[in-house]
């Protein structure tokens, strides 16, 4: 049977706490609300919570680095490694 066929509680417009999503999602199953799903991509970008981890840079700098590592085939993060570990020798 189609999952729009089956009979199902609406989908609350909000959620006033994250209790209140949890209860709704543990008594529901997403299989009667699939054919309101779509396929989404996300990007996400993990960033240390360690204090000072940070840095700024000028857009100009920014992309400078960017084309870098795209010609050098690596990412931004391991040039900058590189450079720091040659700039700041022990």
């Amino acid at each position: 049977m189609p999952a729009a066929s089956l009979k199902r509680d609406p989908i609350p417009e909000t959620f006033e706490t994250l209790e209140e999503l949890d209860a709704f999602w543990s008594a529901h199953s997403l299989a009667a609300y699939e054919d309101l799903t779509h396929v989404v991509r996300v990007q996400v970008a993990l960033v240390a919570e360690e204090p000072g981890s940070m840095i700024e840079l000028r857009p100009a700098t920014a992309d400078r680095l960017r084309r870098r590592a795209d010609e050098r085939g690596t990412s931004i993060s391991a040039l900058l490694e590189e450079i720091l570990e040659l700039a700041l020798p022990e």
